[in-house]
C-alpha cells in the first residue's frame, strides 16, 4: 500500500480506476499556468520534496499523523477528493504514504560508495553501468541532476505504470544511497 500511495501522490490518474476531474482544482493558484486534470496531482502542488510548490504548503507536517486524519484532509471541502475519484484502498494508500513515506529531504544525505553497490545490484541490468542503457530517456545522471527530488521519489516508489522496481520496502538510506551514487553518473 505504501508504494501505491507514493504512485498515487505522483500521478494518480495513471493508475486509479476512479473519475478524473477535468476542471482545474480550486486550490491551484491562478498564476501557476496550469489547468485541468494535471492540477489534481498531489505532487503538482506539494512537490516531490514534500515541502510545497507554487506557493502552496507541503505535506511534511502531516508525516506521522494517522492515515485517517490524512484521509479526512483529502476529503475535506478544500481538497475535495471524493469516492468517485479514489477507492477506499486508494485513500488508505495515500494516507499511509503521507503518514509513513514522506521524509524531509533537506535532512537526508547518502553514501555514494554504498549506493554504487546497490545500483550495480538492483539497477544495472536496466540502466547500464553508466546510466545510459535506456535510450528513450536522457542519461540517468542528467535526469537526477535536473530533477533530484522527483528522482528520489521515483527510486523509492517507482513511476505509475512503469516497470521499474520500487525500493520503498528497503530502508530509506538504501534509496538515498542509490540516488547519491546516480548523481555521479555521466550527464551526457
Amino acid at each position: 500500500m505504501l508504494m501505491r500511495g507514493g504512485q498515487l501522490y505522483d500521478w494518480y490518474y495513471q493508475i486509479t480506476q476512479g473519475d478524473i476531474p477535468k476542471k482545474t482544482h480550486a486550490l491551484m493558484p491562478a498564476d501557476a499556468g496550469q489547468s485541468g486534470k494535471k492540477t489534481w496531482r498531489c505532487s503538482g502542488c506539494h512537490g516531490f520534496n514534500y515541502a510545497g510548490d507554487l506557493g502552496l504548503p507541503g505535506i511534511i507536517s502531516a508525516a506521522g499523523k494517522s492515515p485517517d486524519a490524512i484521509i479526512a484532509i483529502l476529503k475535506d471541502a478544500k481538497h475535495n477528493y471524493t469516492d468517485a475519484i479514489f477507492t477506499d484502498e486508494d485513500f488508505q494508500s495515500l494516507g499511509l504514504f503521507v503518514s509513513k513515506g514522506v521524509t524531509d529531504l533537506s535532512k537526508v544525505s547518502g553514501d555514494a560508495a554504498k549506493g554504487q553497490g546497490y545500483f550495480e545490484t538492483i539497477c544495472l541490468s536496466c540502466h547500464g553501468l553508466d546510466g545510459k542503457k535506456i535510450t528513450d530517456m536522457p542519461p540517468l545522471g542528467a535526469v537526477i541532476s535536473k530533477l533530484p527530488d522527483r528522482s528520489l521519489h521515483r527510486i523509492r516508489f517507482s513511476k505509475p505504470g512503469d516497470s521499474m522496481p520500487a525500493l520503498a520496502a528497503l530502508p530509506l538510506d538504501v534509496a538515498v544511497d542509490v540516488w547519491t551514487y546516480a548523481k555521479t553518473l555521466p550527464q551526457e
